[in-house]
């Protein structure tokens, strides 16, 4: 039976009916298995994946778009429309931005044990790069403090939410980087130009396809974790 289903950025995902999407920068061989990647491809570079029109019943992509450019993230959402069948279903999930935020300003100590987190890095430059990592770069912990108190929740996410001068070399060298930070109504956005309808946030494993609801799908970081789904 040919794939009915792609996993966007699986690393090393392997499982019946599923192709893997992925790249296996020099820097991430030990977590990117060349020999489970189905389709070696680099998003960054806004290539056609090599999969026709319509021929996939489920795109799925857990915690990749945060380390896309939000013109790789739509061109890759413009794609999954793309070989995605009539009622296909897309699920994304990533760092919810807004969850980060809380964290924060409640002081939550979720957020020093959930997913990468610097101990040599002040909370402030940690929650940043949870948001866009090459942020740190300008701002320091106080600068990072003042702008969280002088700011509205948006404005605050906004201005941490993505690296405008961002090239495919820069993130080759360090793919853990996150360059894009999302909330529901971003990533919401942005599905909704690509074509995608009824679009709904969902819980951990949680959908009307059985296939999303399996112990593989979801397993990064739930604390943190937007997952959103859409139709074609």
């Amino acid at each position: 039976m040919a794939s009915k289903y792609l996993n966007i950025g699986g690393g090393r995902f392997h499982q019946k009916d599923w192709l893997n999407l992925d790249y296996p920068f020099d820097k991430y061989a030990g977590k990117r298995d060349i020999n489970s990647i189905d389709i070696k491809h680099n998003l960054m570079l806004m290539k056609k994946i090599p999969l026709e029109n319509n021929s996939m019943e489920i795109v799925y992509s857990e915690h990749t778009i945060e380390h896309l450019s939000y013109k790789a993230a739509q061109f890759m959402l413009n794609e999954s429309y793309r070989i995605l069948c009539h009622s296909g279903i897309i699920r994304i999930a990533c760092p919810d931005a807004e969850v980060i935020y809380d964290f924060y300003k409640n002081d939550r100590q979720e957020l020093l044990i959930t997913g990468k987190f610097d101990k040599n890095q002040s909370i402030e430059c940690n929650m940043v790069d949870k948001l866009c990592s090459y942020l740190n770069i300008y701002y320091d912990s106080e600068e990072i403090k003042r702008k969280f108190k002088s700011m509205p929740k948006k404005d605050f996410i906004d201005l941490f939410c993505c690296y405008e001068h961002l090239d495919p070399n820069m993130q080759e060298k360090n793919p853990g980087a996150h360059v894009s930070c999302w909330t529901f109504d971003k990533l919401k956005h942005c599905m909704e130009k690509a074509g995608f309808r009824k679009i709904k946030q969902k819980q951990q494993r949680a959908s009307k396809h059985d296939e999303l609801t399996k112990s593989f799908i979801d397993t990064t970081a739930p604390l943190i974790t937007l997952y959103i789904e859409g139709y074609k």
